[in-house]
């Protein structure tokens, strides 16, 4: 995940700007028809909140959309996140 910090040694671009945004892609397999489920992450704001903002980039057309109109992406991301928590199962070797 970026973070504010990593732009502390391009120079003053940090302390300067008003606004800083970041463009993150966690899990890059969460892709289908050319469209690719990603973040957009405010880590600097002066006049308004930060956070974490779902959206979706359609490869097509070079621009971003809300995600809420790729609920099909959504839902390949819930699953696979699933499949994740189950599948870490611990057996332990008797010897």
């Amino acid at each position: 995940m970026p973070r504010l910090s990593d732009l502390r040694e391009s120079g003053s671009i940090e302390a300067d700007s008003d606004c800083v945004m970041f463009i993150h892609c966690e899990n890059t397999s969460v892709y289908m028809d050319g469209r690719l489920l990603c973040q957009i992450v405010v880590s600097k704001n002066r006049s308004g909140r930060q956070g974490k903002f779902d959206i979706a980039f359609n490869r097509d057309f070079s621009r971003f959309e809300d995600w809420r109109t790729n609920q099909d992406l959504v839902d390949m991301a819930e699953t696979m996140a699933k499949k994740k928590t189950t599948s870490k199962s611990f057996t332990r070797k008797s010897g």
